[in-house]
């Protein structure tokens, strides 16, 4: 069975290429730099390095640059995108999980967002035996305090993820949602038998039955309707400002298959 890519060990080259995935570190001499900072102290016959920003020697391991204080290089590895151990502690880039459990510790998901189809970043759901955990790029690893270890599952799409009593989007719980109705419709958006949320908000007055989604080529900016109302994100916009949008976002409103998913939107 092949090796996923982002528990694949690389080796640093004689190229400066910064920026490029494959070439995150490289070498000068007996120094080993990430991208254009160099890793000092880094023992360059030994090192190697994962896609995540991680990376280890004989001795010691790393995230970017800078040391991990106590790692174990020996016995380091990356869990996926997003999580690394040494069998004692589990780290993301945004350092290390106070607490966890590294002997019980397992990832959830692939631990990868793609914010478009090169850029990867770390966002995704881990577990020990007591506790989740989840990690967005920003600040620190946050403990899901609601969520049951023995019964979480992530939806592997960087935001959703529920046992049997709670849905989540990251760390907090979609208000009210009923797990056994819960279910994703597109994009961010989700609805239980009675309610429809943006991320982890509720879209108050919205139909839930005949709410939904409406793809464009744009993450950051989502559309969806109901019989009654228009919706940019989270927003109620009007008719002519979400055609607009679909135009906008690379929608043909006039013909063509692209038009398929939307037929019938102004005569709902």
């Amino acid at each position: 069975m092949a090796i996923p890519e982002h528990t694949q060990e690389f080796q640093p080259t004689p190229d400066p290429s910064v920026g490029q995935r494959r070439t995150l570190y490289w070498t000068r001499g007996k120094q080993v730099f990430y991208r254009s900072y160099p890793v000092r102290g880094a023992d360059i016959e030994t090192f190697s390095y994962y896609l995540g920003n991680f990376a280890k020697d004989s001795k010691h391991c790393y995230c970017t640059n800078s040391r991990l204080a106590g790692g174990q290089g020996a016995t380091f590895r990356t869990l996926n995108y997003t999580y690394a151990t040494d069998g004692i502690s589990v780290w993301t880039l945004g350092g290390k999980i106070k607490d966890a459990d590294a002997e019980s510790f397992v990832v959830c998901d692939d631990g990868v967002l793609y914010h478009d189809i090169n850029t990867p970043v770390p966002y995704g759901f881990g577990k020990d035996k007591q506790r989740v955990y989840y990690y967005n790029y920003r600040g620190k690893p946050n403990w899901v305090r609601k969520a049951s270890s023995a019964s979480f599952v992530s939806l592997n799409d960087g935001y959703f993820g529920k046992d049997d009593s709670f849905v989540f989007c990251g760390a907090v719980t979609l208000p009210k949602a009923k797990v056994e109705h819960w279910r994703k419709i597109g994009g961010h958006y989700s609805k239980d038998d009675a309610r429809v949320f943006y991320f982890n908000r509720q879209i108050r007055d919205a139909d839930q039955e005949s709410f939904e989604f409406v793809p464009t080529n744009r993450n950051y900016v989502q559309l969806a309707k109901d019989k009654h109302r228009f919706y940019s994100n989270y927003d109620v916009i009007d008719e002519a400002s979400f055609f607009n949008k679909l135009q906008e976002y690379g929608v043909d409103t006039q013909d063509g298959q692209s038009t398929s998913h939307i037929k019938g939107l102004r005569d709902a």
